[in-house]
């Protein structure tokens, strides 16, 4: 029996005895069926664990959205709405405090915004007094489907190295190496000389971005001066920088315009907004556009 495709497969004495095209083409067959069983079983592991998939892309790669409390922003399905109507294309949730989880953190509202096709990290204070079990804390934004961890040091971990080179090998162990965290801190380098940047960016445990807060109002200069004054040297600390700009404070509408238009050109790959509870209507109107 033969055919456009090769031989087929002749049937004698009740026993299969295959061509050598049709061995070939054979091979063929069984190739694509296994092929299309690992693509069916990759398309439904969302399905299957109950969980929807993590949207495509990288999570801080877009306009992203910090929100300190969930109840001040209402509902998670408005929340939905109102993200998408804004072009947000991240959430970064507060996670804990210190030694302290923060139950408004749940894998439930991680998989609703994942759902909707929204990226969701987390952010967690940390104050360095007890750093294995600051550590310990920040880990469970992972376990709750958390895409990255944002860790915010401030003026706490002054002159505290140790303690910061502490936290960051015990969370490493925890999440993995190759698990996303970002350090918010600082935006004027050169002014925080006694802060551990090295260790919490530097060596096989640093974190692999940087997200200097950049907030114009309070400093008291314009979008594009604290921009230019920081962006360059937050890059020589060696980690691409992420700039957080603000709507807290109820800045003017083209003040919020003129640091994206100042983030884009210095080449940020991405940025976000502190905060969600503290943007007025005429800053999400801005945002929008």
């Amino acid at each position: 029996m033969s055919s456009d495709f090769g031989s087929w497969p002749e049937q004698r004495s009740n026993k299969i005895i295959l061509t050598p095209r049709g061995k070939t083409f054979f091979r063929s067959l069984v190739g694509l069926a296994l092929v299309g069983a690992v693509v069916f079983a990759a398309a439904g592991m969302g399905e299957a664990s109950g969980k929807p998939p993590i949207p495509p892309g990288k999570p801080l790669a877009g306009p992203a959205m910090w929100v300190w409390y969930v109840p001040q922003t209402g509902k998670t399905e408005q929340m939905v709405r109102d993200l998408k109507a804004h072009g947000i294309r991240t959430v970064i949730i507060k996670s804990g405090d210190g030694i302290n989880r923060w139950k408004q953190f749940t894998p439930a509202l991680v998989d609703r915004f994942h759902q909707a096709g929204i990226h969701v990290c987390a952010w967690h204070y940390i104050y360095g007094k007890k750093p294995d079990e600051e550590a310990r804390i920040s880990a469970l934004a992972k376990q709750a489907g958390a895409e990255c961890l944002i860790i915010d040091a401030e003026a706490e971990y002054n002159n505290h190295p140790r303690q910061a080179a502490r936290y960051m090998s015990v969370l490493r162990k925890l999440v993995t190496t190759k698990y996303l965290l970002g350090l918010s801190s600082f935006p004027y380098v050169a002014y925080h000389e006694d802060f551990p940047y090295q260790e919490f960016l530097g060596g096989p445990n640093g974190a692999q971005v940087n997200l200097p807060q950049m907030y114009w109002n309070e400093i008291g200069v314009s979008p594009s001066q604290v921009v230019r004054d920081t962006y360059q040297a937050n890059l020589r600390l060696g980690k691409p920088v992420y700039p957080v700009g603000q709507t807290w404070q109820d800045p003017q509408p083209e003040q919020i315009s003129q640091f994206t238009k100042a983030v884009k050109q210095a080449g940020a790959p991405g940025w976000s907004w502190w905060d969600w509870g503290q943007t007025s209507p005429r800053g999400w109107r801005v945002i929008k556009r």
